[in-house]
C-alpha cells in the first residue's frame, strides 16, 4: 500500500495522540492491575509502531 506524505503524517499524529491517551489512562487511580497492564502493553506496541513509521518516513524524505 502506497501512502503519500500527508497520509503518513496523519498516521504519525494519530499514533502520537493515542500514546498520549494511553498515558492519561495509566495515570488514573481507579484502573485495575489487569487494565493497567493491557494499557502499558498497547502503549508499548503503539510507540514501537510509531518509531518504525517515523524511521521509514524520514528515510523516504531524505
Amino acid at each position: 500500500m502506497e501512502l503519500n506524505k500527508r497520509e503518513v503524517r496523519t498516521i504519525i499524529n494519530a499514533l502520537r495522540l493515542q500514546i498520549e491517551t494511553y498515558r492519561k489512562i495509566e495515570s488514573q487511580e481507579d484502573i485495575n492491575e489487569e487494565g493497567l497492564a493491557n494499557v502499558i502493553m498497547d502503549r508499548g506496541y503503539t510507540e514501537s509502531l510509531l518509531g518504525a513509521i517515523e524511521k521509514d518516513y524520514t528515510q523516504q524524505n531524505q
